[in-house]
């Protein structure tokens, strides 16, 4: 669960430059996978482990808490880039995700022909209306 929770919050994807930023919106097209660290930079984060003793060479000059801070660093930022203006949702069965929408319960994750990510869909009425893309952690992967 500890994977699924930071994978998710990054939406399984490291830091994105600015430019690619700009180019996509969208959050996980599987292109750039996250680096290894990006785990043990959470259980950092979580106060579950500490930081290596090699990271940064004048360690007594901070206390833990700031070296925490400036290690972690990357993580956060991360998280502030996927989570801006985000919501997070479990499906009914039990995947974990977050959508830029404003997902409502009954609201419907869909992986559509074709499509590099899942989306979220509303029923109104007689139709559906195409809320927006999302991320959704290991409930699929593209060709």
């Amino acid at each position: 669960m500890r994977e699924a929770i930071w994978r998710t919050f990054i939406a399984d994807q490291a830091a994105l430059s600015e430019t690619r930023r700009q180019e996509s919106r969208r959050f996980c097209t599987g292109e750039i996978p996250p680096p290894g660290i990006y785990g043990h930079l959470y259980d950092v984060f979580m106060q579950i482990a500490g930081v290596p003793d090699d990271f940064f060479e004048d360690q007594e000059s901070l206390n833990a808490k700031e070296l925490a801070v400036l290690y972690t660093e990357p993580l956060v930022k991360r998280f502030s880039e996927v989570l801006n203006d985000c919501s997070d949702f479990v499906t009914k069965h039990g995947f974990i995700g977050i959508d830029p929408s404003s997902m409502k319960a009954g609201d419907l994750v869909v992986i559509l022909f074709g499509a590099d990510v899942p989306f979220i869909l509303r029923q109104e009425g007689g139709h559906h209306t195409l809320l927006g893309d999302c991320y959704v952690h290991a409930s699929w992967r593209p060709n």
